[in-house]
């Protein structure tokens, strides 16, 4: 089962850029296909030429430059994507193969739709070259209008469950999972989703790390009523999704949030229906990308936050292996 991508966009005063990427289900073929690989071959580069990437933040997220298909592009970091996605129109410009016989749809009463794209190269400069036998193809265009980039490419949870991806100061590395030594503890993943435990007014939730999410904090209604926060703190939100459908929402003032070594005396929270295997919500980059450097190393069941204001820890790794 693959989740296609979904964006959502608050019109309210506190505007998020791409709220959520990915979550919503679905991939139907309308004729018997091959399976998808979830994991593409990778061609690790030599030691004497590799080199971090720089990316940019936008409300949050990272994105950065690679190729695909010997083309210039713009990629966004989404480990909820649980598959990478490439963007369609970019995928024919660049004559890759498209199978037409095949689509790709969202949950019930979804628009959103795609193809699959055959052997997609794809080449992050000083890092790593692959070619992803088989993906999904949507469009992007939701995204690229709201972070004000091309995208091209959704780096989803395949790519995350081969790499530690790392960005600290600017930079981006894709290094082997386990192979990442930080002088920091690191805080525990529960699992590959990939959740962790965090404290929230002094209580215990466990919510699901989204880089592709740049606001801080998602709880579902059952959790958020576990804090007895007065209604007072709250207001309402108008969400769209990126295929096109409306929603509302709460948006409220939490209190005291503590993940890890990163502590805040209060949070914004948004209040949302969530899948139940997310826990309690989702924590995303208006919380995680306050730290100078963020390491998930998803395999391995680990994250490295450095706080701000202090010198980020040096990530050592070798792409061998």
């Amino acid at each position: 089962m693959v989740r296609a991508a979904s964006m959502l966009l608050n019109f309210g005063r506190n505007r998020l850029i791409g709220i959520v990427l990915g979550l919503l289900l679905g991939v139907q073929a309308a004729a018997p296909a091959r399976p998808i690989a979830t994991v593409p071959p990778v061609r690790l580069l030599p030691a004497a030429v590799r080199r971090p990437v720089a990316y940019e933040t936008i409300g949050g997220l990272a994105v950065f430059r690679l190729r695909i298909a010997g083309r210039d592009a713009w990629a966004l970091l989404d480990n909820r994507a649980e598959r990478s996605f490439v963007d369609l129109a970019f995928a024919r410009n660049a004559g890759l193969t498209i199978d037409p016989r095949t689509s790709a749809r969202v949950t019930a009463g979804s628009n959103l739709a795609g193809q699959r794209v055959e052997r997609v190269p794809i080449a992050v400069a000083g890092q790593f070259a692959a070619t992803v036998p088989t993906m999904i193809g949507i469009d992007l265009a939701p995204i690229s209008r709201s972070l004000g980039r091309p995208i091209a490419l959704v780096v989803g949870a395949d790519f995350y469950r081969r790499f530690a991806v790392a960005t600290q100061a600017g930079v981006l590395r894709f290094l082997p999972s386990g192979s990442v030594r930080v002088a920091a503890a690191p805080v525990a993943l529960l699992d590959a989703r990939p959740r962790v435990t965090i404290l929230l007014g002094g209580q215990r939730f466990v919510a699901t790390v989204d880089t592709g999410l740049s606001g801080a904090l998602i709880l579902t209604p059952q959790a958020w009523a576990r804090l007895g926060t007065p209604d007072a703190a709250c207001e309402r939100e108008r969400l769209r999704t990126g295929d096109g459908n409306a929603r509302t929402g709460r948006s409220c003032v939490g209190p005291a949030v503590r993940v890890g070594p990163i502590t805040r005396p209060s949070t914004r929270v948004s209040v949302s229906e969530l899948a139940a295997a997310n826990g309690d919500g989702l924590i995303g980059m208006g919380l995680l990308g306050t730290t100078d450097g963020l390491i998930v190393d998803v395999s391995a069941r680990k994250l490295w936050v450095v706080p701000a204001g202090q010198a980020a820890a040096e990530t050592t790794g070798t792409l061998d292996g």
